[in-house]
Parts: C-alpha cells; structure tokens; sequence
C-alpha cells in the first residue's frame, strides 16, 4: 500500500487516506459477503507516480504450491490509462512484499513471497529494479532459494537451506540476469 505522507496538503491527505481506507472497506465487504478470501498488495515504482506494481492473491488459503493463486501486475498510467507491463501467475502464500539489492546495483529489488518450508525456509520471486528503463525484470527460478541473501563485497547470492543441517548454495546473476550456480 502506498505510503501516505504529510508533506501533502492537509485536505489531500485526509481525502486520500479516506478514499483509501473506504476502498479497503468496500473490497473487504464484498468479499465477505459473497464469502471470497483475497488479499490485495500494491504500490508505486521508481519514485514515480505514474509506475506501479500489484499483487492479487484471489485464494490465500490455497496450500498447493504448483497451483497459482496469485497475479502480480506491473503497470502504468499513461494519458489517465492503465497500461499492463507485465502480468505474472504466482503461486503466494501470503502477501509479503520486500526489496532488498540482490545484483549489487545499489537498487534495492523487489520481493514477492513465494512460500515457506519445513524451519522456516522462506522463499521468493525476484523482480530486478531498473530505474534507468522503468523496468522490472523476473530472475527465473529464484523462488526456488530458500532463506537467500546478498554478500555484497563477494557479489554472491547465498541461499540457505535450514534441515536436520544447514545446506548452503552460491548463485550469481549473469549479465542477462539469469542465475549462474557457483561451485
């Protein structure tokens, strides 16, 4: 959800945060009336007003991971349109969205949650920021590394398996963005 702030004129703000929490309310409304369980997640881009991502979990309680249950949607307004970019089916557990740097750009990326394992095994689909296209770009198969983090001085993506043992794997991104398994 975007961040309401108050640098904005006192009558935007409320009228903003009202029409907000009133949209909220009515969705909510109709999906418990008509006994539906969705989650909505969405927020704008780039520090730009007219980019934004969305991700609409339409089955939350869905636990088979090879269903989709979610669509994440990145999109923009253009002469008061909206313009899809980019429109993914995902499988999501829940609706936890962070952005953490994981091509060592100083960009913090996006992360959609994907689902959670046996210890607590987190995992995610990677969107790479391109602030310089307005771009995000889908680093296929990232969701399948559980607990991953970036060594930035070894430009490193570590993932971390938490069993009986802790399993660890080394990835890079290539200059396409696909990842490359280090030894």
């Amino acid at each position: 959800m975007r961040e309401l702030t108050n640098s904005q004129p006192d009558h935007i703000y409320h009228f903003t945060y009202m029409r907000t929490h009133l949209t909220a309310l009515l969705v909510l409304s109709f999906s418990t009336i008509h006994g539906l369980s969705q989650k909505t997640s969405s927020s704008t881009l780039f520090g730009n007003k007219n980019y934004h991502f969305s991700l609409h979990i339409f089955a939350p309680t869905e636990s088979d991971e090879d269903k989709y249950n979610a669509v994440f949607t990145f999109y923009k307004f253009t002469n008061q349109k909206k313009v899809i970019i980019r429109r993914d089916s995902l499988y999501c557990m829940n609706d936890d969205i962070d952005f953490m740097d994981f091509n060592n750009d100083g960009v913090k990326d996006l992360l959609v949650f994907h689902s959670t394992g046996a210890r607590a095994n987190p995992t995610y689909y990677l969107y790479l920021i391109d602030n310089k296209n307005l771009q995000l770009i889908p680093v296929l198969h990232f969701e399948d590394l559980p607990n991953p983090y970036l060594d930035s001085p070894a430009n490193i993506i570590v993932s971390v398996g938490l069993a009986g043992s802790n399993y660890y794997s080394f990835y890079r991104l290539s200059k396409t963005n696909k990842l490359i398994t280090l030894l």
